[in-house]
């Protein structure tokens, strides 16, 4: 049998040892020199590089849905006579994994160059100024959308949705206002997307992670069944 004394004494050095784990925690949680010295630039870029990975995973999802809904409108509510209910049920299955791939090369290409800097500029920041630093990385978003919008004109076929009809012109490369205004809100999605990962990643806060990752992707999926109603409507 065990004495239990000597269990009690163990029961309140287990206790200790948790407080000050505890204690360890939340000191390197609110300390940016420490946060900092444990955040080295592989780290800085392993977060950024699943920041895109989820992105594109995000991109799939609502991809995924708006064909749900294309198959739904086509197949079930207007009856397709030229397929098969389960053939076009398995449609949007088959096709994710062709859209996931698409998506990550689509966002590899487009964001890649300006995501890479804002790692090297963010690794800058935290070495200097700390973890709360970092969140001037989001002050380059003007500069980023306009190596990102080159990056999307010239390396991803940009004109493939350039359709041919009555109002056909020839597809024009080069930056106006208006691409501007929409790379740039582009832009700001991905880097504030990869600035709130890095600091949940470094404050090791993985729930708050998962649950943000979760919204994001039933978001999408929310946006993309609604794009592919619009499309029928």
């Amino acid at each position: 049998m065990s004495d239990p004394k000597i269990n009690a004494i163990c029961r309140s050095n287990e206790a200790i040892l948790g407080k000050a784990m505890d204690a360890r925690i939340m000191a390197i949680s609110h300390n940016p020199k420490t946060a900092s010295a444990n955040f080295d630039l592989h780290e800085v870029g392993t977060s950024f590089f699943f920041s895109l990975l989820w992105t594109a995973v995000i991109i799939t999802a609502g991809l995924f849905f708006q064909l749900v809904v294309n198959v739904l409108w086509i197949d079930f509510l207007h009856v397709n006579p030229n397929r098969s209910q389960t053939h076009a049920a398995s449609l949007p299955f088959l096709f994710a994994p062709f859209n996931f791939l698409l998506a990550v090369i689509g966002v590899a290409l487009t964001f890649g160059v300006s995501q890479s800097a804002q790692a090297v500029l963010t690794r800058f920041l935290l070495t200097k100024f700390g973890l709360p630093g970092t969140w001037a990385v989001a002050l380059s978003i003007p500069i980023a959308a306009v190596v990102t919008w080159y990056c999307f004109d010239y390396l991803t076929p940009s004109d493939a949705a350039n359709e041919v009809g009555d109002d056909w012109r020839p597809y024009q490369h080069g930056l106006t206002w208006a691409r501007y205004q929409m790379i740039c809100a582009a832009q700001s999605c991905v880097t504030l997307f990869s600035l709130v990962q890095l600091h949940l990643r470094a404050n090791g806060r993985s729930r708050e992670k998962r649950n943000l990752l979760l919204f994001l992707v039933l978001l999408a999926s929310f946006a993309g069944a609604i794009a592919g109603w619009r499309t029928h409507w």
